[in-house]
């Protein structure tokens, strides 16, 4: 009963094969299992929130998500991606903004 009280929603993600996630915050906590494979991940602290283009709450359509570009994301991380976009602009801040990357296996 005290756990059903505290939980207002679950979400499970679950995929198989190869994927990938778009840049996006979570309002709330999460826990991110891997039971097979690899996952690289970068973290960005919110106070980097306007380098990677995090569009606000208050925003109906877009909130929790970004404008960053997946190229522009795929090159910090290291896997062969080129980012091909202009040097100025929001990829010239995503790639200024600081991160914490990790690979789970």
């Amino acid at each position: 009963e005290f756990l059903a009280k505290r939980l207002d929603s679950v979400n499970l993600w679950v995929s198989i094969g190869t994927t990938h996630s778009n840049l996006h915050y979570d309002s709330r906590h999460g826990l991110l299992v891997m039971l097979r494979g690899r996952k690289v991940v970068e973290v960005f602290p919110p106070g980097e929130a306007q380098r990677v283009g995090a569009y606000p709450v208050s925003d109906p359509l877009r909130a929790h998500h970004s404008a960053a570009r997946h190229c522009c994301l795929a090159s910090r991380l290291g896997s062969g991606a080129f980012c091909r976009c202009s040097d100025t602009g929001p990829c010239l801040r995503l790639h200024g903004a600081r991160s914490y990357q990790t690979t789970l296996n």
